[in-house]
């Protein structure tokens, strides 16, 4: 066995591996590993069986040839390692009659026990009913009153007439504000404040905004492209061309 603990010591060390190594790659415990190499088997207290299978996974995984190994050291060890024979000594049984008369016993006192509880105890008496409690009358609800609908603001214009593409607007609010906004393309615009005239052409996203106390006059050459805010409210969109506008104060 120390030629065979030699060989395989050998070749672990060529492969600079510890006993450490090698037992995490063959899982065969570092103290049989270190008995292995050092030939003293006899003290593992294994079968040759044991022996030969632990050898065949160190030569397998060291790249040691199994077969060329002098393996008739092991077969001493099969008289030396055997499993020795025990002696079972039969148990006598217990006496049944002895455990019987046991269980007699206590299943005849778990009964007394019953009927002393459940048929010599006094009878609970009954429950008594709950007092009568006598509510007061409640007053029906009282249906709460919708509040008054909210009065709409006055508009802050209206149309007193129109006649041909001129309109006339009358505005509940002076001093009036006026805004002139183009939506897309262009317009050109004529417009009087209170008695002073000027024009202009307005791009896309443009405006204007006008402020009178008194008239404004309004003549928009594409009204179709065009937004008018009154005082914050905003006129009709229009769909003809050329429009003119009047915005005058209520009439007395």
């Amino acid at each position: 066995m120390q030629e065979i603990g030699a060989v395989l010591k050998a070749a672990r060390e060529a492969k600079g591996m510890s006993i450490e190594d090698l037992y995490m790659k063959t899982k065969i415990r570092p103290h049989i590993i270190a008995a292995i190499e050092a030939g003293e088997v006899e003290r593992l207290a294994v079968g040759a069986v044991y022996l030969r299978g632990f050898l065949r996974t160190l030569s397998e995984e060291l790249g040691v040839d199994f077969s060329q190994l002098p393996l008739s050291a092991t077969a001493s060890l099969t008289a030396s390692t055997a499993t020795p024979s025990v002696t079972y000594r039969p148990v006598p049984p217990v006496p049944w009659r002895r455990w019987a008369g046991v269980a007699i016993m206590l299943t005849a006192l778990f009964g007394a026990g019953l009927y002393y509880v459940y048929w010599t105890s006094p009878p609970s008496p009954p429950p008594l009913p709950p007092p009568e409690v006598t509510l007061p009358p409640t007053a029906p609800p009282e249906t709460p009153t919708p509040p008054p609908p909210p009065t709409p603001p006055a508009p802050a214009w209206t149309l007193r007439e129109s006649v041909g593409i001129r309109d006339v607007i009358e505005v509940r609010e002076w001093p009036l504000e006026l805004v002139v906004r183009v939506r897309t393309e262009s317009c050109w615009l004529s417009v009087n404040v209170d008695g002073e005239r000027s024009s202009m052409t307005l791009m896309t996203g443009e405006a204007r905004t006008f402020r009178a106390a008194e008239r404004i006059e309004l003549r928009l050459g594409r009204a179709r492209v065009v937004d008018i805010v009154v005082n914050g409210s905003m006129l009709p969109a229009q769909t003809q061309a050329v429009r003119e506008y009047a915005f005058v104060k209520p009439n007395p």
